[in-house]
């Protein structure tokens, strides 16, 4: 589904996929969307579904934000 380099068209593409649900990671300290994660395979009857596409841009990896994001999700999922 992407070609590299992620272009913003194939990032809203997948946005607009049903049966995910996607969010964009901002973080105010630099005022800016460092990443992209999502959630989908949503079974609300067995409970379960797959984190997939943590995306963090270069300039930002290596200082904590992937862990950050799979934490918050699955908080997210857990709760929703």
């Amino acid at each position: 589904m992407f070609n590299f380099p992620l272009t913003h068209q194939q990032l809203m593409d997948y946005k607009e996929a049903q049966d995910r649900r996607t969010f964009q990671v901002y973080d105010p300290s630099v005022e800016k969307i460092i990443g992209h994660i999502s959630i989908g395979r949503i079974d609300k009857d067995k409970k379960q579904a797959r984190i997939g596409k943590v995306i963090v841009s270069p300039v930002y990896r290596g200082k904590g934000y992937g862990q950050q994001m799979i934490q918050l999700i699955s908080t997210y999922a857990f709760k929703k």
